[in-house]
């Protein structure tokens, strides 16, 4: 590819992946899978890695969130910035995280240092503030510094406790709020929603809170904003103590092969959950390093989350038509024949980024 080549090729990747995130962040009406949008950042890193001087055409770095649209919500200003994780794709990107963090502790490349392990659950972030043990308030991640008040329909989420004892003063709580595949096969021929994800995220947002009650939302908790515990196996535990709903599988891994093992394992098992996950995070265990560490204004450098490779099978192609985005982006879509990918509710149609259009597809091809 020449120069200009190059330069159109990020600029189309610019272009799509800020359409994606405004349909995402702000609509909750997302137009591809996750396992298409990392492809797409994938391929920008890759060019951007193997072409360094393109960083100076390089004008979109992506969002933490977006601005809200729903206006119903009041918006609340979070305490402390909601920030996003950095994405490893794959093994090399995780073992440039591992020797990224010891080079900024000082460490020698061969010592341990202790990793918290958790599956990454594809729902809402939440942030749950109690004062006195009373939940106050509940907002959304928004664009990681204001969010949308949710605290009426929250209240309704099962297990979320509303009194908390022997709790600090003021106590933030983070988590994610997320639909069981149960739940949202109940819901998916009722209403319009393409996942569960984005079932949780119009459910929460409901006015009526009974319509959010019916819809049986769950979270988990993670998080302890500003927490003077040791370690985040140790934020765990209080936090289940005080009735949270916490992680089922976490693993604290002293090693890079332990980790990945785990990745591994969750991969496998995922369709058994009942909820979906699409990746593992990565967290520096023990919160005195992370506060050293510190943070971007966009990721917690302590921080990573290892995404799950896409799913492959092998279908036929029905037909190709072409999807004018929200911004003018012209988006070839392809139909396939439906095929079980472990997800109930995919209906058989993806998106095919034109300029990755295969040159010789037609209808009927046979398409991986």
């Amino acid at each position: 590819m020449s120069d200009n080549d190059n330069r159109q090729r990020l600029a189309d990747l610019n272009a799509q992946l800020k359409l994606h995130d405004v349909l995402y962040h702000e609509h909750d009406a997302p137009e591809i899978s996750d396992a298409q949008y990392d492809a797409l950042v994938q391929e920008k890193r890759e060019l951007l890695e193997k072409f360094p001087e393109l960083s100076a055409y390089n004008d979109y770095e992506g969002v933490i969130g977006a601005p809200t649209v729903d206006a119903r919500l009041p918006k609340i200003a979070h305490r402390e910035p909601m920030l996003s994780l950095e994405n490893s794709f794959t093994i090399q990107d995780v073992e440039k995280f591992i020797s990224r963090v010891k080079r900024s502790l000082n460490m020698d490349p061969e010592a341990s240092i202790t990793i918290a392990c958790e599956p990454k659950i594809d729902g809402l972030s939440f942030a749950a503030l109690y004062e006195k043990g009373s939940l106050i308030r509940v907002a959304t991640r928004g664009n990681g510094h204001l969010g949308e008040d949710i605290t009426n329909t929250a209240k309704v989420i099962r297990k979320l406790p509303h009194k908390i004892a022997n709790a600090p003063e003021v106590l933030e709580v983070r988590g994610e709020i997320y639909m069981h595949h149960s739940d949202f096969e109940k819901l998916k021929d009722v209403c319009n929603f393409a996942n569960p994800r984005n079932a949780a995220a119009g459910s929460i947002r409901q006015l009526n809170p009974k319509i959010a009650e019916e819809r049986n939302l769950r979270y988990v908790a993670y998080c302890i904003v500003n927490s003077a515990l040791a370690s985040q196996e140790a934020i765990l535990k209080q936090l289940a103590e005080w009735g949270f709903c916490t992680h089922t599988e976490v693993l604290f891994a002293d090693n890079m092969d332990d980790a990945l093992s785990f990745h591994t394992r969750m991969y496998n098992t995922r369709s058994t959950l009942g909820y979906d996950i699409d990746g593992i995070v990565y967290k520096v265990n023990d919160t005195h390093l992370q506060k050293l560490l510190g943070s971007t204004s966009k990721y917690p450098r302590w921080a990573t989350a290892h995404k799950f490779p896409s799913t492959e099978a092998i279908t036929k192609l029905r037909d190709i038509s072409v999807q004018v985005g929200r911004t003018g982006v012209i988006t070839p879509i392809a139909e396939l024949e439906p095929i079980n990918i472990g997800a109930p509710w995919y209906r058989g149609q993806v998106f095919i980024t034109l300029t990755r259009l295969p040159v010789k597809i037609y209808v009927l091809a046979t398409v991986l």
